[in-house]
C-alpha cells in the first residue's frame, strides 16, 4: 500500500512538472550566461559601454534579441548577468546591428539610502544617465533597480 502511494505521488509530481513546462516554455532557445559578454555575435556594429557606481550589493543583467516579436524561428537571444559587490564597474560590450534588448541595474537587499548610478554610451556618446537613491524601505515584493530598454543597442534607438 505504502508503495502504491509512493508511486502515486511520483507520478502526480511528473504530471505537475510537465504541466508546468508547457504553460512557461514558450520554445524558446534562449541562451544564458552568469557573466556580461565582451562582445555578442558578431559584435561588429557598435559599441555599448556601461558604467555604474553602487554603494550596496547589486546585479547587472543585459539582455540582447535578434527578434522581439517571435515571428523569426530563427532569431538569437542571450540573457546574461553578473553579481558585483559595492562600488564601481565598468563593461563594454561589442554588439551587431538590428540587436535589441535590456540593460538592468538592480540593488540586492537595499536599505534606504542604498544609491545606484550609471551612464550608457554607445558608440562614445551618452545616451543614458541615471542616479537613484532608495528614500524608504522597500515594501514585499518591490525592487529597487535602473533599467533601459534597447530596440537596436548598435544605433541607440531606445524604446523607453
Amino acid at each position: 500500500m505504502l508503495s502504491i502511494r509512493k508511486l502515486g505521488s511520483t507520478v502526480l509530481g511528473l504530471v505537475v512538472t510537465l504541466v508546468w513546462w508547457s504553460i512557461h516554455d514558450s520554445g524558446s532557445d534562449t541562451a544564458t550566461a552568469a557573466k556580461i559578454p565582451v562582445r555578442v555575435w558578431n559584435g561588429d556594429a557598435g559599441a555599448v559601454v556601461v558604467e555604474v557606481e553602487t554603494s550596496v550589493a547589486a546585479q547587472m543583467r543585459a539582455s540582447f534579441y535578434e527578434d522581439e516579436t517571435g515571428m523569426n524561428e530563427d532569431a538569437r537571444s542571450l540573457e546574461t548577468w553578473e553579481d558585483i559587490g559595492a562600488g564601481t564597474r565598468t563593461w563594454s560590450i561589442g554588439v551587431p546591428a538590428r540587436v535589441g534588448g535590456t540593460l538592468e541595474l538592480s540593488a540586492v537587499d537595499p536599505e534606504p539610502g542604498a544609491q545606484l548610478r550609471w551612464r550608457i554610451l554607445v558608440n562614445g556618446e551618452v545616451v543614458r544617465e541615471e542616479t537613484e537613491t532608495l528614500e524608504r524601505a522597500l515594501e514585499p515584493g518591490y525592487g529597487f533597480f535602473l533599467q533601459a530598454e534597447f530596440d537596436d543597442y548598435a544605433s541607440a534607438t531606445a524604446l523607453d
